[in-house]
């Protein structure tokens, strides 16, 4: 109910906000007080040799505050925050320190879809605003899945929305707006079963090896995507499945692109595979053969 209260009043930003005030406190130390920039760094600094999930923790949140205080760059922060809670999920913690994790770092994704300025991941062609909002979007509800069966639910409802937004572009073919439709739809579907069920929240299989993949995992996972897709359209097989490999594709390499923090030369190679998958879910796995 806060969630859906706070979507109407103030979108993605209303939800991200709900989500990161619920993903606070998981390992960190109490309020902020009168902590200072220079005491917030020093503290992340002296954090940062360990990983342990309480550390991990806590190092996300100091990240998180120093973004709050201009302390850090509000990029760098958000890669370097959802970085160690990356690490949390893939970790041996505790399942109420996975799920703060997987809070947050949704919560991030979503603020990342309504403030462009926070995006690593640049888009370009006729599609690239909404586009970017569904990639951000797709990430957050992955992660939002982990967490809470409201949170997923939530987030589908915000990707049927981007999904339409798709289908209306002029560029697209009818069987391209078509296909936009049927995901706008099956989200809006899936939210609302959701929404119908009661009782323990367990989140499938695909969405938990997905959260708890590493970045250098994300990263292979998007290559292997791209090359499924590549090979399907090389074959002039089905359209969907074609669409769904490059979605994929975008879906982990954006999440590898948004959560390193300091890339090396090789992962920055690795990560140009990005626009390609941007570029093929439009002109080629959102349009007809």
């Amino acid at each position: 109910m806060r969630l859906r209260e706070a979507a109407r009043r103030g979108g993605l930003v209303g939800i991200a906000a709900l989500l990161a005030s619920c993903a606070g406190g998981g390992g960190g130390n109490g309020s902020e007080g009168g902590e200072t920039v220079q005491d917030l760094t020093a503290r992340l600094a002296a954090l940062e040799a360990r990983q342990d999930p309480e550390a991990l923790l806590e190092q996300a949140e100091l990240c998180e505050r120093l973004r709050r205080k201009g302390g850090m760059d509000a990029g760098e922060a958000l890669a370097r925050g959802d970085g160690c809670d990356l690490r949390v999920l893939g970790g041996p913690a505790r399942a109420e320190q996975k799920a703060a994790s997987a809070r947050r770092v949704a919560a991030h994704f979503l603020e990342r879809a309504e403030r462009p300025a926070l995006c690593r991941s640049t888009f370009t062609g006729p599609i690239a605003e909404p586009l970017r909002r569904f990639a951000m979007v797709t990430a957050a509800a992955r992660f939002a899945e982990y967490a809470s069966r409201d949170l997923f639910a939530d987030a589908l409802e915000k990707l049927a929305g981007l999904a339409d937004e798709l289908a209306d572009l002029e560029a697209l073919k009818p069987e391209a707006r078509e296909r936009w439709q049927r995901r706008g739809r099956a989200s809006t579907l899936r939210a609302s079963e959701l929404r119908s069920r009661a009782g323990p929240w367990q989140p499938g299989a695909e969405a938990l090896k997905f959260c708890e993949f590493g970045v250098a995992r994300h990263l292979e996972e998007g290559t292997r995507a791209m090359d499924f897709g590549t090979r399907e359209k090389a074959a002039r097989g089905d359209p969907d499945r074609i669409l769904e490999w490059y979605l994929q594709a975008l879906s982990h390499l954006t999440v590898a692109r948004e959560c390193l923090a300091r890339p090396t030369e090789a992962e920055l190679q690795a990560l140009e595979a990005q626009e390609v998958a941007a570029r093929h879910v439009f002109v080629e796995g959102a349009s007809s053969p």
